[in-house]
Order: structure tokens, then C-alpha cells, then sequence
């Protein structure tokens, strides 16, 4: 092999070393980028509110586990949350944002990266004052995620109280549910004896 072949090959070498290095520092750049996004969204929610004037004295949300390992806003601000989860099962984990949303309800949106780009991938609401819960159930490796409903079956108001506990997966970027368990006719009949 001549010299010139030899140093044009050498030449290759190191441009694809440098590429490669620029790629990864990129990358992990990226990373730090994403992993500082919830504090972010989380004060873009919390000023979106506040210029509404709602607080989380206005909202009455039930608190889950969740709560305690994210990013909440508490106090006089309204009541928020962000954390990471694998939810589709290609083994990076996405941002999952909620927040109030309408006048009783909750809204959940999940962001990840597609085609090197961060996007919203898929959004769910429920109508009861309740954050989404995150969870295995059925052991099949992937999470589900838990929302509380109203319960429509029962032809019933939603002062009543009446719900239905609902599991969804995230399957490309739809929510699809997988169980839903309602009242029982005894519940039922328990409630309307109550009122």
C-alpha cells in the first residue's frame, strides 16, 4: 500500500472518530436538556395557572405515592407534577407531565424523543379531580396507567360519585384501555339509597 493510501485512511479514521465523539457529546447534551425539561414544564403549567387565578385551594385533588418521588408544586400554587416512565416499552423513559385541566378534571400529556425530536407523543384526560397512577398490573412487563372516571353505565349524575377505575397502555401514541372495573348493582343501589 503506497503512502497516500495510507494517510487518506488515517485521514477517514480520525474524521470518523471526531464524528463520533461530536455525536455523542450531542447526545448528552440532549439528555441533560431533557432530564431539566419537567421543572420547566412545571413552571410554564404553574404561570398558566396563576394568570387564571386558580390555586390549589380552588382545586381539591386527592394525593397518590406519585406525588412523592416528582416534581409538585405545592402551597399556593396549583397542584402539578412531572416524572419520568418507560410507558411504551422501548426502554427509555418519557416525560409525563399532569395538571389540572377543565373544571374538575385532570389532563396528562407524555413527551418523549422521536426521530431526534422532543415531542408530544400522546395526551389522556379524565373528569374526576384524581392524578393518574402508574403501575404493572397485569405483569407483562409494560405500565399501565391508572385513571379514575365517571361512571356512565349507572345512568347517574356526577354529584353522585360514582366511578369507574379505568387502565390504559400507551401503544404508539394512543391510549388503549385494558381493564375497567365499575360499581357493582349492591354499590350502586347504595349510593341512590344515600341521596
Amino acid at each position: 500500500m503506497d503512502p497516500i493510501s495510507i494517510l487518506g485512511i488515517l485521514i477517514s479514521l480520525g474524521i470518523a472518530a471526531w464524528q463520533t465523539k461530536k455525536a455523542n457529546d450531542t447526545e448528552s447534551k440532549l439528555f441533560k436538556i431533557l432530564k431539566s425539561l419537567p421543572s420547566q414544564l412545571t413552571e410554564n403549567i404553574s404561570s398558566t395557572f396563576q394568570t387564571a387565578n386558580l390555586t390549589s385551594d380552588d382545586l381539591s385533588f386527592q394525593e397518590s405515592e406519585e406525588l412523592t418521588d416528582s416534581a409538585i408544586i405545592e402551597s399556593r400554587e396549583p397542584l402539578s407534577q412531572a416524572i419520568y416512565r418507560d410507558l411504551d416499552g422501548d426502554g427509555r423513559e418519557e416525560l409525563i407531565v399532569q395538571f389540572p385541566f377543565g373544571l374538575h378534571g385532570v389532563a396528562m400529556q407524555v413527551y418523549g424523543l422521536s426521530n431526534f425530536e422532543f415531542r408530544l407523543i400522546a395526551q389522556l384526560t379524565t373528569d374526576a379531580p384524581v392524578f393518574f397512577e402508574f403501575e404493572d398490573v397485569n405483569n407483562d412487563g409494560r405500565i399501565e396507567i391508572k385513571s379514575i372516571e365517571t361512571n356512565v353505565s349507572s345512568g347517574l349524575p356526577y354529584v353522585m360519585g360514582l366511578r369507574d377505575e379505568v387502565w390504559y397502555q400507551l401503544e404508539s401514541s394512543n391510549f388503549v384501555e385494558v381493564k375497567r372495573v365499575e360499581p357493582t348493582p349492591q354499590e350502586i343501589k347504595e349510593v341512590i339509597e344515600t341521596r
